[in-house]
């Protein structure tokens, strides 16, 4: 996921925020200017408006807290910190690989609740202080909003369900107990699958009974839940069963480029000509890759600004997900790369092919059925050479 915009940089980590965050923030600060001016009449309408909005702000600054114990924890056990983002449904610290040992990963994971732990404590006590010693009630009201929302927040995220905190320290302890990674991540996800479409269930009942907003978040967060969970138990399958070939074995046919110079309309009229791929390689005078397009990005633009340019649709290669053609695709699965398809780069900057879901499932399948390479997916993809067990001895 990528930010929208960049928030700061606390501890030398990037915090960005993407655009869902300030659907909500919007949301949730007129919903608050309205709850207080019917919960605590009495005030002019800016006092609730201005109280909304620092509520609101400093729920998010709660999140970076959140985020951030995760991030330093990390790193006082040798990961590296490649940015926080924040969204809609919380907030996400990418790591550079994942932690080595069942303890890093339960310290990791524990560290979020328990900073939203304490910072709601502090804020319930200070919302009982200013109580003590003043009555202005409109800003006794928002203390408590705030306390509670950020308990929920810690309590929330230790539900056993990936990709949420709960479900990490839960794939931590399977992990110590089964000293198999794999096997925890795996279990974790099937647990987190039940949860999520419990969840689902639950918020179609409060949706019949008339809690409409109750009812879409409580399904939205569980529909989260469960594709959240298939993803885990995929990317942990191919970590296991992928480990030792790398990218440019497994690499199918690279995006199809377009002209930087042609419009939206133009490319949108020829899609039917192109190859079936989420991304497009952008390339200016001379042949020169300049960046890349995502599909879903044109599509956007086709119903907004269909005379726009395609290279000011262009993202740079950097912001897509690259590894080199003699990566690992299990150690590069376990670390940064988070986004498919994968670009497969190689040093000098051209790209040899990408690596989506189904290049990873086709290969997966095919090593765990006995490490049989499956068909070459397009003509002069390189075979990878033959594993020990496959063989024939001379």
């Amino acid at each position: 996921m990528k930010a929208s915009v960049t928030l700061g940089r606390p501890f030398g980590i990037t915090v960005g925020a993407h655009w869902s965050l300030f659907v909500f923030g919007l949301f949730a600060v007129w919903s608050l200017a309205a709850g207080f001016q019917s919960t605590v009449p009495g005030y002019a309408g800016a006092t609730y408006w201005v109280t909304a909005f620092a509520v609101v702000a400093l729920f998010v600054a709660g999140l970076v807290v959140h985020e951030l114990s995760h991030a330093l924890v990390a790193r006082r056990h040798g990961l590296e910190v490649e940015r926080i983002t924040l969204w809609i449904l919380g907030g996400m610290a990418e790591l550079s690989r994942e932690p080595e040992t069942a303890k890093a990963e339960l310290r990791i994971a524990a560290a979020g609740p328990l900073a939203s732990a304490a910072v709601a404590v502090v804020l319930f006590g200070l919302a009982i202080a200013v109580g003590l010693a003043t009555d202005a009630q409109v800003l006794i009201a928002g203390l408590w909003w705030l306390a509670v929302a950020t308990a929920i927040v810690a309590i929330f995220n230790l539900l056993p369900a990936r990709p949420m905190d709960g479900g990490r320290i839960l794939t931590a302890i399977l992990w110590a107990r089964t000293k198999d990674q794999v096997r925890a991540t795996v279990s974790a996800a099937k647990v987190s699958s039940v949860l999520g479409w419990t969840m689902v269930a639950f918020g179609g009942w409060l949706l019949l009974a008339g809690g409409a907003f109750a009812g879409i978040w409580f399904a939205l967060i569980g529909w989260m839940v469960v594709a959240g969970s298939r993803i885990e138990r995929r990317v942990a399958t191919w970590r296991s069963m992928l480990r030792g070939l790398r990218f440019r074995d497994v690499m199918s046919a690279p995006p199809p480029t377009v002209s930087a110079f042609s419009t939206v309309r133009e490319l949108v009229a020829d899609a039917s000509a192109t190859p079936r791929s989420p991304l497009r390689l952008v390339v200016g005078a001379g042949g020169t890759v300049v960046g890349v397009l995502s599909v879903a990005d044109l599509g956007r633009s086709a119903f907004t600004r269909p005379d726009r340019l395609v290279s000011e649709l262009a993202r740079p290669i950097a912001d897509a997900a690259v590894a080199e053609p003699d990566e690992d695709v299990g150690a590069a699965l376990a670390g940064r790369i988070v986004l498919l398809p994968v670009l497969v780069r190689e040093a000098g900057g051209r790209v040899v092919g990408q690596v989506g879901a189904d290049d990873l499932t086709r290969w997966a399948d095919a090593m765990a059925a006995g490490g049989r390479p499956p068909a070459t997916p397009w003509p002069g993809a390189p075979l990878p050479p033959p594993r020990p067990q496959d063989r024939v001895a001379s």
